[in-house]
């Protein structure tokens, strides 16, 4: 779609409509039409088209050919001719318009099509010409620098009025003096000055400097620093009928260059504070020219990612290479939603450096943009936020180690008031169950149920005396012990409470050596690795492996 807009002045409508839809089938805008005129004036005022489609016969007072006139004589622009009258006569009285475009009716679209590019393309050239020569008649009247004109004899033949006030002469007593004389340079030999002048310049055609750095003396005594160079004027034959010397005065180039050299060695001073507080604080800084896409780093950036500016150029598919993997795509999302929104840009990334180290990093920037609303720079800083991080999750351990122990003596207090509670219907029943193992016949079936009843009520006790242990309300005995004992007795337990979906195979040595252990304690480890297999083949059955060996162990 072109943005070119076009305004059609035709006075009849099937006509009209039908050239509209070819304007637009190419592409381009129509933003008017018009069926007169007056009309077509009034509306290339209002609209200001780039182009003006003109029928020369419209209804009214007023044909197109002077539309078209008045058209460009006060909004200068550009009119194609569209009419069915291709006598000569016609064509004369229209060229009085200066039209960029003449075409007969009937025409096709490839000739409108050609005719609107090409009065187009001229209309652009045309306005860079007349921009052009408005920029060089601009040029020629503030010009600030010294301008003289001499001939092949080098003899001057025009001073500017800078020129007079540098050289202390008058255009009028200048003028036809040798060039040397006018321009009196300190510690320079005049004869080189005009061997170089004829030489170089004038049968050369070369531009050269003449005079570079050196003191000019006017004609008053006062001294003056200058630079200059010198050109051949040349005709349109070849022919260097003189040259022109331009130089001016650099009073003040001098002493801004002085004045730079002091700025520069501040500036030199104040980068180096910066650097400095930048290394303290972890803060590092960059910035992005949006429109060349140069990304600058500061130092402490480059110590940031890990780099330094010998081994790496900062750019955004380099940096991608250091920003960890699960960050990229964030980071990226971040930087567009600032470009496009021109919302601050506030994010927390990882850093994988190319030594191994994990960074954490929280990067801020502001976009900077235009009038006209446009990008041009993002300006922004970038973090090292590690230790503060580990620091964070330091204290979130330690509160969360606080919080668990807080859990746990809750847990305790609960257990514990639990275990003395069932301590007490723990004693009753062991009690009772003592009283029928005595009375029960020895070697009777009842007589071995009554003993198991009261080693269950034991390990109950012993179970007990561990919860207790976790409130810290008892201690755990530890005895030396022989394992195999404890745990057949914990898988005969087992069997009893398995269904028979789940098979218990043991491989237990009897001869394991003795541990030093709380019996109950491993008597509830078994218990629990034997309940929490129960659980994970409940609904499919399977086989339930129990085995002890002996294991020696080295002293790593």
């Amino acid at each position: 779609m072109s943005d070119n807009r076009i305004m059609i002045v035709e006075d009849e409508e099937i006509v009209a409509a039908d050239i509209r839809m070819s304007v637009e089938k190419m592409g381009y805008t129509v933003c008017a039409t018009a069926s007169s005129g007056l009309e077509a004036i009034q509306k290339a005022e209002s609209t200001q088209p780039d182009l003006v489609l003109m029928d020369i016969v419209l209804k009214g007072s007023m044909n197109g050919i002077e539309a078209a006139t008045r058209i460009k004589d006060l909004y200068q622009i550009p009119v194609i001719y569209l009419t069915a009258f291709g006598e000569n006569a016609m064509l004369q009285k229209a060229k009085t318009a200066e039209p960029y475009g003449y075409i007969t009716k009937p025409f096709n679209d490839r000739e409108l099509h050609i005719a609107i590019e090409i009065s187009i393309y001229k209309k652009e050239a045309e306005n860079k010409i007349r921009k052009m020569e408005r920029w060089f008649a601009t040029v020629l009247k503030s010009i600030g620098d010294a301008v003289i004109t001499s001939d092949k004899k080098r003899q001057v033949t025009f001073m500017n009025a800078v020129a007079e006030k540098l050289t202390g002469w008058r255009q009028e007593d200048a003028l036809g003096k040798k060039l040397t004389a006018i321009l009196n340079i300190k510690d320079q030999d005049l004869g080189d000055l005009e061997k170089h002048l004829v030489e170089k310049v004038i049968t050369e055609g070369l531009v050269i400097n003449l005079i570079e750095d050196r003191m000019l003396i006017g004609k008053n005594g006062i001294e003056v620093p200058i630079s200059d160079s010198a050109a051949p004027i040349k005709e349109e034959n070849g022919e260097t009928p003189g040259s022109v010397l331009v130089f001016r005065d650099i009073t003040a180039s001098k002493m801004a260059e002085q004045a730079l050299q002091e700025s520069e060695c501040k500036l030199q001073i104040i980068l180096e504070s910066l650097n400095q507080a930048q290394r303290i604080a972890l803060l590092g800084s960059w910035q992005l020219n949006v429109e060349t896409n140069h990304l600058w780093w500061s130092d402490e950036t480059y110590r940031i990612f890990g780099v330094t500016p010998n081994d790496f150029s900062p750019t955004s598919e380099a940096i991608k290479t250091i920003i960890h993997p699960d960050d990229l795509t964030l980071r990226i999302k971040a930087f567009e939603h600032s470009l496009q929104t021109g919302e601050s840009l506030d994010v927390n990334i990882r850093l994988l450096t190319k030594d191994g180290l994990l960074k954490y990093c929280h990067e801020k920037g502001e976009v900077f943009r235009d009038d006209s609303g446009q990008p041009l720079r993002f300006i922004g800083t970038i973090m090292d936020v590690t230790k503060g991080k580990q620091d964070e999750e330091q204290r979130i351990k330690l509160q969360d180690q606080l919080l668990q122990a807080q859990k746990m003596e809750a847990i305790g207090q609960l257990a514990g008031g639990v275990a003395h509670d069932f301590n007490n219907i723990l004693g009753a029943i062991l009690g009772y169950a003592e009283m029928a193992q005595e009375d029960s016949p020895a070697g009777s079936m009842l007589r071995h149920d009554i003993d198991e009843v009261v080693k269950a009520s034991h390990r109950a006790k012993d179970l007990v005396k561990q919860i207790l242990a976790f409130r810290h309300q008892a201690t755990t005995m530890l005895i030396p012990m022989q394992p195999a004992i404890i745990v057949r007795e914990a898988v005969k337990m087992l069997r009893s409470s398995l269904p028979s979906t789940i098979d218990i195979q043991q491989d237990i040595e009897v001869n394991t050596g003795p541990i030093l252990a709380d019996p109950t304690q491993i008597h509830q480890i078994v218990m629990n690795l034997g309940t929490n297999a129960f659980h994970a083949m409940e609904e499919s059955g399977g086989t339930l492996s129990i085995s002890l060996e002996k294991k020696t162990l080295s002293e790593k």
